[in-house]
């Protein structure tokens, strides 16, 4: 079923989104791989390490399930024009952005957390 709100250059914006999502999708997969590999390994030296390793993992591998799905979903509208593809595509895109600007805070405020400790421990160790 095709939808009157969707325009032409919609459905080929989809069209030529949809191979690139797919890219990005399996580089988040064969990342958030090498991550949960290195978690693993982590976790007989250092077991905090390894449990964020793996949890960092995980953030990867979700963003690249969600953005892959959704660049299935905007190839198949292409092809079929169901709007229930298209949606499916928006809504894969819409839990990728989430979850990633997520991941992006939770690290700069850890990132700002950790500057700000070891600045500290320096500065009392008179670094």
């Amino acid at each position: 079923m095709e939808d009157p709100q969707i325009t032409p250059r919609m459905r080929e914006a989809m069209q030529g989104a949809s191979p690139w999502m797919k890219i990005i999708g399996i580089l988040f997969l064969v990342i958030g791989g090498l991550y949960a590999l290195s978690g693993l390994l982590a976790l007989f030296a250092s077991p905090i390490a390894g449990i964020v390793a793996l949890a960092v993992a995980a953030v990867f591998i979700f963003c690249g399930i969600n953005v892959l799905k959704g660049g299935n979903a905007f190839g198949s509208y292409a092809v079929t024009g169901n709007v229930a593809e298209a949606e499916k595509g928006m809504e894969g895109l819409k839990d990728f952005f989430m979850i990633y600007a997520i991941f992006m805070i939770t690290a700069i405020v850890l990132g700002i957390i950790m500057y700000l400790t070891v600045g500290t421990m320096g500065s009392m160790m008179g670094l």
